[in-house]
Protein backbone atom coordinates (compact mmCIF):
# COMPACT_ATOMS: atom_id res chain seq x y z
CA UNK A 1 0.00 0.00 0.00
CA UNK A 2 1.01 3.58 -0.57
CA UNK A 3 0.20 6.92 0.11
CA UNK A 4 1.22 9.69 -1.17
CA UNK A 5 0.51 13.62 -0.08
CA UNK A 6 0.11 16.04 -3.03
CA UNK A 7 0.62 19.09 -0.75
CA UNK A 8 -2.32 21.34 -0.18
CA UNK A 9 -5.07 18.69 1.20
CA UNK A 10 -4.88 16.23 -1.54
CA UNK A 11 -3.98 12.79 -0.24
CA UNK A 12 -3.49 9.87 -2.49
CA UNK A 13 -3.08 6.33 -1.65
CA UNK A 14 -4.19 2.87 -2.09
CA UNK A 15 -2.84 -0.49 -3.17
CA UNK A 16 -2.69 -0.43 -7.06
CA UNK A 17 -5.87 -1.89 -7.71
CA UNK A 18 -8.13 0.42 -5.53
CA UNK A 19 -6.90 3.98 -5.16
CA UNK A 20 -8.33 6.94 -3.68
CA UNK A 21 -7.55 10.51 -3.91
CA UNK A 22 -9.12 13.31 -1.50
CA UNK A 23 -9.81 16.95 -2.60
CA UNK A 24 -7.53 16.14 -5.75
CA UNK A 25 -5.72 19.81 -5.89
CA UNK A 26 -2.55 19.34 -8.97
CA UNK A 27 -2.59 20.98 -12.18
CA UNK A 28 -2.57 24.57 -10.23
CA UNK A 29 -1.38 23.80 -7.33
CA UNK A 30 2.91 25.01 -7.64
CA UNK A 31 3.84 22.93 -4.85
CA UNK A 32 2.39 19.66 -6.86
CA UNK A 33 5.06 18.51 -9.69
CA UNK A 34 3.78 15.33 -10.18
CA UNK A 35 2.46 14.81 -13.77
CA UNK A 36 -1.49 14.89 -13.48
CA UNK A 37 -1.41 11.77 -16.04
CA UNK A 38 0.38 9.56 -13.97
CA UNK A 39 -2.50 9.87 -11.15
CA UNK A 40 -4.48 6.59 -11.51
CA UNK A 41 -7.72 6.43 -9.53
CA UNK A 42 -11.11 4.15 -8.62
CA UNK A 43 -12.86 6.68 -6.05
CA UNK A 44 -12.57 10.62 -5.91
CA UNK A 45 -13.30 12.23 -2.59
CA UNK A 46 -14.50 15.90 -2.25
CA UNK A 47 -14.67 17.74 1.24
CA UNK A 48 -16.51 20.97 -0.37
CA UNK A 49 -16.84 22.62 -2.88
CA UNK A 50 -14.13 25.45 -3.30
CA UNK A 51 -12.09 25.89 -6.46
CA UNK A 52 -8.74 24.39 -5.21
CA UNK A 53 -10.46 20.91 -4.14
CA UNK A 54 -13.28 20.20 -6.86
CA UNK A 55 -11.63 21.46 -10.48
CA UNK A 56 -9.34 18.18 -10.96
CA UNK A 57 -11.74 16.05 -9.24
CA UNK A 58 -14.73 16.20 -12.41
CA UNK A 59 -11.61 15.48 -14.62
CA UNK A 60 -10.33 12.92 -13.07
CA UNK A 61 -13.72 11.08 -12.76
CA UNK A 62 -14.10 11.47 -16.73
CA UNK A 63 -10.77 10.53 -17.66
CA UNK A 64 -10.27 7.43 -15.21
CA UNK A 65 -14.29 6.34 -14.73
CA UNK A 66 -13.73 6.64 -11.49
CA UNK A 67 -16.87 7.02 -8.69
CA UNK A 68 -16.88 10.47 -7.19
CA UNK A 69 -17.74 10.25 -3.55
CA UNK A 70 -19.04 14.21 -2.45
CA UNK A 71 -22.05 15.71 -0.68
CA UNK A 72 -25.37 16.24 -2.39
CA UNK A 73 -24.97 19.60 -3.96
CA UNK A 74 -21.76 18.53 -5.47
CA UNK A 75 -22.83 15.60 -6.84
CA UNK A 76 -26.04 17.32 -8.36
CA UNK A 77 -23.18 19.40 -10.18
CA UNK A 78 -20.84 17.01 -11.62
CA UNK A 79 -23.86 15.30 -12.89
CA UNK A 80 -24.29 18.66 -15.09
CA UNK A 81 -20.55 18.03 -16.08
CA UNK A 82 -21.23 14.98 -17.27
CA UNK A 83 -19.85 12.68 -14.38
CA UNK A 84 -22.35 9.32 -14.45
CA UNK A 85 -20.64 7.43 -11.32
CA UNK A 86 -21.69 9.50 -8.37
CA UNK A 87 -21.79 8.33 -4.38
CA UNK A 88 -23.57 11.43 -2.96
CA UNK A 89 -24.16 10.94 0.97
CA UNK A 90 -24.29 13.77 4.00
CA UNK A 91 -23.18 14.63 7.51
CA UNK A 92 -23.52 11.57 9.65
CA UNK A 93 -24.12 9.38 6.44
CA UNK A 94 -22.46 5.96 6.13
CA UNK A 95 -21.66 3.55 2.99
CA UNK A 96 -20.19 0.09 2.84
CA UNK A 97 -17.46 -0.13 -0.37
CA UNK A 98 -15.20 -3.51 -1.48
CA UNK A 99 -12.26 -1.68 0.27
CA UNK A 100 -14.44 -1.06 3.85
CA UNK A 101 -16.02 1.74 5.35
CA UNK A 102 -16.91 5.22 4.48
CA UNK A 103 -18.38 7.96 7.12
CA UNK A 104 -18.82 11.46 6.30
CA UNK A 105 -18.40 13.86 9.35
CA UNK A 106 -19.09 17.72 10.39
CA UNK A 107 -16.22 19.94 9.04
CA UNK A 108 -17.07 24.23 10.21
CA UNK A 109 -15.93 25.84 6.75
CA UNK A 110 -17.63 27.38 3.95
CA UNK A 111 -18.28 25.63 0.69
CA UNK A 112 -19.27 27.08 -2.57
CA UNK A 113 -18.70 26.16 -6.01
CA UNK A 114 -17.25 28.46 -8.66
CA UNK A 115 -18.38 27.99 -12.25
CA UNK A 116 -16.76 28.29 -15.35
CA UNK A 117 -18.66 32.05 -16.08
CA UNK A 118 -17.51 33.26 -12.39
CA UNK A 119 -21.31 32.03 -11.05
CA UNK A 120 -21.55 31.43 -7.04
CA UNK A 121 -23.87 28.26 -6.79
CA UNK A 122 -24.74 26.34 -3.03
CA UNK A 123 -21.92 23.89 -1.98
CA UNK A 124 -23.62 22.17 0.55
CA UNK A 125 -22.03 21.71 4.24
CA UNK A 126 -18.23 21.01 3.64
CA UNK A 127 -16.72 17.68 5.59
CA UNK A 128 -14.44 14.95 6.61
CA UNK A 129 -14.32 11.80 5.97
CA UNK A 130 -13.42 8.60 8.10
CA UNK A 131 -12.25 5.95 5.98
CA UNK A 132 -11.48 2.22 6.86
CA UNK A 133 -9.68 1.08 3.73
CA UNK A 134 -8.24 -2.49 4.05
CA UNK A 135 -8.64 -2.05 7.90
CA UNK A 136 -6.50 0.81 8.09
CA UNK A 137 -8.39 3.72 9.94
CA UNK A 138 -7.90 7.43 8.21
CA UNK A 139 -9.65 10.49 9.30
CA UNK A 140 -8.92 13.28 6.88
CA UNK A 141 -11.20 16.48 8.36
CA UNK A 142 -10.97 18.35 4.86
CA UNK A 143 -10.87 22.16 6.05
CA UNK A 144 -12.37 23.19 9.57
CA UNK A 145 -12.10 25.32 12.22
CA UNK A 146 -11.41 23.70 15.91
CA UNK A 147 -14.95 22.26 16.73
CA UNK A 148 -16.02 20.36 19.55
CA UNK A 149 -17.59 18.04 17.24
CA UNK A 150 -13.77 16.42 16.44
CA UNK A 151 -13.93 14.86 19.86
CA UNK A 152 -16.89 13.10 18.59
CA UNK A 153 -14.58 11.01 16.51
CA UNK A 154 -12.51 9.36 18.74
CA UNK A 155 -13.27 5.60 18.65
CA UNK A 156 -11.46 3.89 21.63
CA UNK A 157 -11.11 0.72 20.48
CA UNK A 158 -10.02 1.66 17.17
CA UNK A 159 -7.94 4.31 17.26
CA UNK A 160 -7.03 6.65 13.91
CA UNK A 161 -3.92 4.81 12.17
CA UNK A 162 -3.56 8.22 10.54
CA UNK A 163 -5.32 11.83 10.89
CA UNK A 164 -4.50 14.08 8.23
CA UNK A 165 -5.48 17.64 9.44
CA UNK A 166 -5.13 21.18 8.47
CA UNK A 167 -2.92 23.73 10.46
CA UNK A 168 -3.07 26.72 7.83
CA UNK A 169 -4.35 29.14 10.73
CA UNK A 170 -5.96 31.80 7.96
CA UNK A 171 -9.30 29.30 6.81
CA UNK A 172 -8.66 26.34 9.06
CA UNK A 173 -7.54 25.73 12.72
CA UNK A 174 -3.73 26.84 13.38
CA UNK A 175 -0.76 24.78 15.07
CA UNK A 176 -1.83 25.42 18.68
CA UNK A 177 -5.55 24.51 17.50
CA UNK A 178 -4.26 20.88 16.44
CA UNK A 179 -2.93 20.11 18.99
CA UNK A 180 -5.82 20.56 20.96
CA UNK A 181 -7.51 18.58 18.32
CA UNK A 182 -5.36 15.61 18.81
CA UNK A 183 -6.07 15.80 22.65
CA UNK A 184 -9.29 14.73 21.34
CA UNK A 185 -9.15 12.62 18.63
CA UNK A 186 -5.91 10.23 19.97
CA UNK A 187 -4.41 9.15 16.61
CA UNK A 188 -1.66 7.31 16.11
CA UNK A 189 0.04 9.47 13.67
CA UNK A 190 -1.01 13.08 12.31
CA UNK A 191 0.10 14.51 8.68
CA UNK A 192 -0.20 18.30 9.20
CA UNK A 193 -1.60 19.85 5.29
CA UNK A 194 -3.35 23.05 3.95
CA UNK A 195 -0.01 24.61 5.10
CA UNK A 196 0.87 25.77 1.82
CA UNK A 197 1.18 26.71 -1.33
CA UNK A 198 -0.17 30.29 -0.93
CA UNK A 199 1.69 32.97 1.19
CA UNK A 200 -1.39 33.31 3.57
CA UNK A 201 -1.01 29.89 4.43
CA UNK A 202 2.22 29.80 5.38
CA UNK A 203 2.95 28.41 8.95
CA UNK A 204 6.08 27.30 10.78
CA UNK A 205 5.29 23.61 11.85
CA UNK A 206 8.30 23.71 14.18
CA UNK A 207 6.05 23.65 17.22
CA UNK A 208 3.74 20.79 15.80
CA UNK A 209 6.90 18.74 15.82
CA UNK A 210 8.17 19.50 19.06
CA UNK A 211 5.29 19.01 20.78
CA UNK A 212 4.56 15.30 19.47
CA UNK A 213 8.06 14.17 19.48
CA UNK A 214 7.15 12.42 22.57
CA UNK A 215 3.88 10.80 23.43
CA UNK A 216 1.34 8.39 21.63
CA UNK A 217 1.10 10.40 18.47
CA UNK A 218 3.84 10.86 15.66
CA UNK A 219 3.63 14.32 13.94
CA UNK A 220 4.57 13.01 10.48
CA UNK A 221 5.75 16.00 8.40
CA UNK A 222 5.51 15.34 4.52
CA UNK A 223 6.87 17.64 1.92
CA UNK A 224 4.43 17.89 -1.39
CA UNK A 225 4.77 14.82 -3.56
CA UNK A 226 6.37 12.43 -1.14
CA UNK A 227 5.30 8.91 -0.65
CA UNK A 228 5.60 6.18 2.20
CA UNK A 229 4.71 2.47 1.91
CA UNK A 230 3.38 -0.09 4.31
CA UNK A 231 3.53 0.61 8.52
CA UNK A 232 3.75 4.60 8.41
CA UNK A 233 4.69 4.38 11.92
CA UNK A 234 7.87 2.85 10.82
CA UNK A 235 8.60 6.19 9.39
CA UNK A 236 10.13 8.39 12.06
Amino acid sequence: MFLTYLGHSTVYFGNGEENIIIDPFIRNNPECHLDFTQIQVTYVFVTHGHVDYLSDAIELCKRENAVLVANVEICHYAMQQGIVKILPMNIGGEIVLPFGHVKMVPALHSSTIVTELGQLLPGGLACGYVIEFYHRKFYHAGDTALTYDLKLLKDKKNRFDIAFLPVGGRYTMNVNEVIKAVKWLKPKVIIPMYYGPFPEMKTSLKVLQKHFSKGKTLCKVMKPVTTIRGSYEKHR
